[in-house]
């Protein structure tokens, strides 16, 4: 199933034009409409219209998955045929019996109104890198359920990362760009800082940890700015286990959005509670249940 969002905002309290109409006439003349309580030509407040953007369910399959997303700055996604090569990707995995199921979602970004953009310019208040620039964000998601199914998704992906992103030869983006809802790869974060930040953000960010945060209290996993190990790191816990290393993509989920709640100490010495995607465990209390 292909499903196609759009939305027409009026900033400035400009009119909605028959131009614009005729456009949404248009896909929904062609497409199923999901949402059939939303009708474009009346008006909503945008908080409302957000809620559109949401599936209602929790999670796309009940499967581990390997994870991949990508960002690109591109202007010549056209002519460099990507959209050519994501649909022969997506094809090789949807045309095969392989044990694996795809979630896959491509979004633009920009204009002159956008807050994305006019966040990310300039001196750029917030932690987050790739603002100023991003046009499009492609998420790859491979689900398996099945050693097979693992093996076939880890070598696609392996194979995205090599035709899409980090080369001057690649179809989406010649730098690998990241973001933190999307990680995965790696997980010490010291290894791949680059990736998920632009260096003046990075050493701003860095520099406000090591004055806040000198002992590592606040630093809850491996995907962290600083570096590791310090004390009350994932590293210097040896009640984590080697799963709670791994990307949450990763971990083998045995339901949708279920938590590891795993007992470990700080490093005063006083019990804390670490919440982990996963099962929802609590070996020392003796605790079995779901979030």
């Amino acid at each position: 199933m292909i499903v196609v969002y759009a939305q027409w905002v009026g900033l400035n309290k400009q009119p909605f034009t028959e131009q614009a109409k005729q456009w949404f006439d248009r896909i929904h003349s062609t497409t199923f409409w999901l949402y059939e309580n939303i009708k474009y030509d009346k008006p909503y407040p945008v908080s409302e219209l957000m809620k559109s953007w949401i599936f209602a369910n929790v999670r796309e399959f009940p499967m581990p998955y390997v994870k991949r997303t990508y960002l690109t700055n591109s202007k010549t996604l056209s002519q460099d045929k990507w959209t050519e090569w994501v649909c022969d990707r997506v094809d090789l995995i949807q045309d095969t019996d392989n044990n694996c199921k795809l979630s896959v979602q491509i979004q633009n970004f920009g204009g002159e109104d956008s807050q994305f953009r006019k966040l990310g310019s300039g001196d750029c208040p917030t932690s987050h890198s790739w603002r100023s620039d991003t046009n499009v964000v492609c998420v790859l998601d491979c689900f398996y359920d099945s050693f097979d199914g693992k093996n076939q998704a880890e070598q696609w992906q392996t194979e995205n990362d090599r035709i899409f992103v980090g080369s001057q030869s690649a179809k989406f983006c010649s730098q690998d760009r990241r973001v933190w809802w999307g990680s995965y790869s790696s997980p010490v974060h010291d290894n791949s800082w680059d990736k998920y930040y632009e260096k003046r953000i990075y050493d701003r960010v860095l520099a406000t940890k090591k004055a806040l945060d000198p002992n590592g209290v606040f630093t809850p996993n491996m995907y962290t700015v600083d570096k590791l190990p310090q004390p009350g790191s994932v590293e210097a816990r040896p009640n984590l286990s080697k799963r709670a290393l791994r990307p949450p993509s990763e971990r083998g989920f045995h339901a949708p959005f279920e938590t590891d709640l795993m007992l470990a100490k700080n490093p005063i010495g006083h019990k804390m509670l670490d919440l982990r995607d996963g099962r929802l465990r609590g070996r020392d209390l003796g605790l079995r249940s779901r979030l």
